[in-house]
C-alpha cells in the first residue's frame, strides 16, 4: 500500500506513534522514527521496521526546536530520500487544572503539539508542493471535541490541530496534498497508564465507551497507514474520530 514511500512520523518511540512507525513499515515505507528520550524505544521500532523489510533510522530530536526539528528533516532526506508522508504525531500531556497551571505549563505543551507541527510542517510541506504530492497526518485526540478534566492546555493545543488542519487543507489541497488529523479517544499507551491503575476509572471509561473496551494503539496506526494510501487520495481536511463510539 506504501511501496516506495518514505515517512517520518514524530514521537514515534512509543505509544500510538510508534504503532503508526510500525505500520507505515508493514505497509512498505522506510521510515523515520523520531524521539526525545525515549531512545531504546526508537531503537526497538527502528528495529521493527528494518525487520519487516523496509529501511529505517532512529532520530533524536526535540520537534519545538527549529533547529533540531530541520536536522530531523535534513537526516531523512539524506538517509531515505524526499518525504512523502508527514505525521505530526509527537506531543505532551502534563495535567494542570487552571488553578494549578502557570503560564510556562501553557506555553510549553503549546509550544510543543502545535509549534512542533509548525515546525515540521513549514520544513516538509514545501517540498510535497513541489513534487504536487504528500500525505500530512496530524494527531489531535477526543478532548479537542469534549473538553475532559485538568488539560486544557493539551485540549486546546489539540483544537487547534483539528483548526490547522482544516486550513492547511484550503491551502494545500490543490497541490496534491493530503491533510487530515485523528482523533484517538480512550487508547491504552503509557502516557496514561498511571490512570489506568485505578480500576473504577476503567471501568468508568469502559462503561462510556459503546464498544466496550480501550482501543490500542495499532487501532490508529491502521488509519493512519490508510489515510498516508493512496487509496485515500479524495479524502481532505477531514478530523477522522476513532474512539469506539465514545463520542457517538
Amino acid at each position: 500500500m506504501l511501496s516506495s514511500k518514505t515517512a517520518l512520523v514524530t514521537g514515534s518511540s512509543s505509544g500510538i506513534g510508534q504503532a503508526i512507525a510500525e505500520e507505515l513499515g508493514n505497509q512498505g515505507a522506510d521510515v523515520t522514527v523520531n524521539y526525545r528520550s525515549n531512545e531504546a524505544g526508537a531503537t526497538s521500532t527502528r528495529d521493527a521496521i528494518i525487520n519487516s523489510g523496509q529501511d529505517a533510522i532512529a532520530v533524536q530530536a526535540d520537534i519545538s526546536d527549529w533547529t533540531d526539528a530541520s536536522e530531523l528533516v535534513a537526516r531523512t532526506r539524506g538517509e531515505l530520500g524526499d518525504i512523502d508522508v508527514l505525521v505530526n504525531n509527537a506531543g505532551i500531556f502534563p495535567r494542570h487544572s487552571w488553578t494549578e497551571m502557570e503560564r510556562p505549563d501553557w506555553d510549553r505543551v503549546l509550544d510543543v503539539n502545535l509549534g512542533g507541527l509548525f515546525n515540521m510542517s513549514k520544513l516538509v510541506v514545501p517540498e510535497m508542493v513541489g513534487r504536487g504530492d504528500g500525505a500530512v497526518i496530524n494527531l489531535s485526540s477526543t478532548w479537542a471535541l469534549q473538553g475532559g478534566l485538568d488539560n486544557a492546555a493539551y485540549t486546546a493545543s489539540k483544537g487547534g490541530i483539528v483548526a490547522v488542519t482544516r486550513q492547511m487543507c484550503h491551502e494545500f489541497a490543490a497541490n496534491g496534498i493530503r491533510v487530515n488529523a485523528i482523533s484517538p479517544g480512550a487508547i491504552k499507551t503509557a502516557m496514561n497508564e498511571t490512570l489506568r491503575e485505578d480500576q473504577e476509572y476503567i471501568e468508568r471509561v469502559v462503561e462510556s465507551v459503546p464498544a466496550e473496551r480501550f482501543g490500542t494503539p495499532e487501532d490508529i496506526g491502521h488509519v493512519a497507514a490508510f489515510l498516508a494510501s493512496d487509496r485515500a487520495a479524495y479524502i481532505h481536511g477531514q478530523n477522522i474520530v476513532v474512539d469506539g463510539g465514545l463520542t457517538a
